[in-house]
């Protein structure tokens, strides 16, 4: 029972950690419904200078001219990371299932694994620890 709580709860409290931050962002109060592609958004996909919309994740330039501000000084460092990453998930043929594959199922079950395989180490150390 112990193990698998060991394996359960790296994976159970950040999916539950973003569900709740999520459901607690929404907004409660009506909101107008825009469309993107024939498909009804919760997001307008104009260029809206005072808050991001689909243009900003459409066109990253255009947010970053107009909404950053406190990470302006760090774009020489992230910029190579990010455009990297999406070139790379572009470079699959289809981006968004690659995007899905990568940054939603496989980077966080890696995390997942990482952390357990610590803890499962940290135990046997303690083990050894105890033992001596």
């Amino acid at each position: 029972m112990k193990k698998l709580l060991i394996y359960f709860i790296p994976i159970f409290i950040p999916c539950f950690t973003i569900v709740l931050v999520n459901e607690n962002s929404n907004p409660r109060e009506a909101f107008k419904e825009f469309s993107l592609r024939g498909v009804v958004t919760a997001n307008a996909a104009d260029k809206i200078p005072t808050e991001c919309s689909w243009a900003c994740h459409n066109q990253t330039a255009y947010c970053k001219a107009n909404h950053v501000k406190f990470l302006k000084p760090y774009f020489k460092i992230v910029d190579p990371i990010y455009y990297s990453i999406i070139n790379g998930l572009k470079s699959f043929g289809d981006y968004q299932f690659a995007n899905v594959l990568f940054l939603v199922l496989a980077w966080p079950m890696l995390l997942c694994f990482l952390l357990v395989k610590s803890i499962l180490i940290q135990f046997k150390i303690q083990k050894l620890k105890k033992n001596a």
